[in-house]
């Protein structure tokens, strides 16, 4: 996506948003601006805007400088570090802990096996490994505190 196509689409974003926030407070669409009896000339789609007020709204977007903010908030996980779905789940699955000191008593790295798992509405909730040393202990999976070992 080219940069002045997505800073279009980030503006016209942004003023449906002031458009929702602005009808909330009670503000109606006018034919000129009247602050007394709360009519707004822009209350309109951002197609529909002249000129000068869609120019405003790209050059409010653009003083937020918020492209590489809104990339940075993407995190596409990837790699035996990414957050275990219930669709990884499978008893045996080899896993190594990632904080040696962590509430289990390992040596860094020490493989464990998943011997089962707990779903709340359809989502993974807790993971039971089974260590070397034979004890067991639960994790949440959105913790990061286990890594797969298969996929290195």
């Amino acid at each position: 996506m080219h940069a002045a196509t997505a800073l279009d689409r980030l503006a016209a974003i942004a003023h449906d948003l002031w458009r929702d926030r602005m009808e909330r407070a009670g503000w109606t669409r006018g034919q000129r601006y009247e602050p007394r009896a709360k009519h707004h000339d822009a209350l309109l789609p951002f197609d529909q805007l002249d000129a000068r007020d869609q120019e405003r709204a790209l050059l409010g977007i653009r003083a937020l400088d918020c492209f590489e903010q809104l990339a940075e908030a993407i995190d596409y996980q990837r790699g035996p570090d990414r957050e275990f779905t219930l669709d990884d789940m499978r008893e045996g699955l080899p896993v190594v802990h990632n904080d040696p000191g962590g509430p289990t008593p390992l040596a860094p790295g020490e493989p464990g096996r998943i011997v089962e798992w707990k779903a709340d509405a359809g989502r993974l909730s807790a993971i039971c490994v089974r260590w070397a040393d034979g004890s067991t202990s639960e994790h949440h999976p959105a913790a990061g505190e286990l890594r797969r070992l298969e996929d290195e």
